[in-house]
């Protein structure tokens, strides 16, 4: 039901099942352009070799688990994830509905690169910190261009309103 639910998304498939199978995916993390990664746990034994290549690769990561397997690998790699702070999303379902969503998640992400988002304000110094994001706007534009590719351009309203002033109106009535 997933590849039919995105004809359109080009997966690429590795079974990992050994040190080497783990390498030869994470190797592919990096020498192909991969949108996301999407971790199907499907056992529940130790084994020896390790994912944490894979939920580290700073690539949006969906990590799943089956309700009825893959337990304990799902939890090693979610405390590794979560450890590394890497952009991973974590779904225990037997479901494929929260699978879906999760997929349309990174694809959003993917349709943001190399976008620009206006932002039209006075300033955004201003006297209430209330609002979060205001606290750290910069951190917050720069991880909009490293993590999600999104430049932010800031304009006062007074700009906005000189470009709006200068539009010729009988071109803009004929477009209308």
């Amino acid at each position: 039901p997933i590849r039919k639910t995105f004809p359109d998304v080009d997966f690429k498939e590795s079974m990992v099942d050994s040190a080497e199978t783990a390498s030869y995916a994470a190797k592919m993390l990096t020498e192909q352009e991969i949108d996301g990664v999407v971790i199907w746990a499907l056992v529940s034994y130790h084994h020896d070799y390790s994912v944490e290549q894979l939920v580290n690769s700073g690539k949006p990561t969906i990590l799943i688990s089956d309700l009825y397997g893959g337990d304990l690998l799902f939890l090693e790699v979610w405390d590794a994830a979560k450890r590394a702070k890497s952009p991973v999303i974590p779904i225990s379902s037997s479901g494929v509905d929260e699978v879906i969503h999760a997929i349309n998640l990174i694809r959003a992400i993917h349709s943001l690169r190399k976008k620009k988002i206006l932002v039209v304000e006075k300033s955004h110094r201003a006297d209430d910190q209330s609002h979060f994001w205001r606290r750290s706007y910069d951190e917050y534009l720069k991880a909009a261009k490293e993590h999600l590719g999104v430049d932010v351009v800031i304009i006062p309203p007074e700009e906005l309103m000189r470009h709006y002033q200068s539009v010729d109106i009988a071109p803009a009535n004929e477009i209308a």
